[in-house]
Parts: C-alpha cells; sequence; structure tokens
C-alpha cells in the first residue's frame, strides 16, 4: 500500500461553534488555534496560550489546509444528493 495521507484529502473544512472559547496556542514555532475546553485533553495543557478568542470572530476565516490534494494527483470528488 502507498504511503498516502488519506484521512487529509477530507479535511477541506472546519467547523467552529460561535458561543465556544477557542484558544491560540504556541506550539515550538507555530501557534495553533484549538477549542478551550478540549485544550488539555490533546495535551497542550502546560503550552503558553497566546490569546483567547470567541468563536463568533473565527466564523468565516480563510485557512490553508494542511494537505493540497491536487500536489499528490488525487482526485477530489464532490457528493450529490441522490434524487428525491
Amino acid at each position: 500500500m502507498d504511503n498516502y495521507p488519506w484521512t487529509l484529502p477530507g479535511n477541506t473544512a472546519l467547523a467552529v461553534a460561535a458561543d465556544a472559547e477557542y484558544s491560540v496556542v504556541e506550539v515550538e514555532d507555530e501557534y495553533l488555534i484549538f477549542a478551550d475546553a478540549l485544550r488539555k485533553q490533546v495535551g497542550l495543557g502546560d503550552n503558553p496560550v497566546v490569546e483567547k478568542v470567541p468563536g463568533r470572530e473565527l466564523v468565516g476565516v480563510e485557512y490553508e489546509p494542511l494537505f493540497n490534494p491536487h500536489e499528490f494527483g488525487v482526485e477530489r470528488r464532490r457528493f450529490e444528493s441522490p434524487p428525491i
């Protein structure tokens, strides 16, 4: 089997809860944004929190996905609703 990150092509959108609080967390030389309520569960409880952001400020923000399927020759497809 080839070593492709098969789960990552699906990561083309993020869900943000407008009423949740998010933390900008410093991890080495990067800044990651996590739901503050889950920060400790993902192992970042001891990392510095640079800023706290209400979810409503993140709604509609664009980001660069971790994996661009076109760079690896992976075809993107759309799901279509079945006829009613």
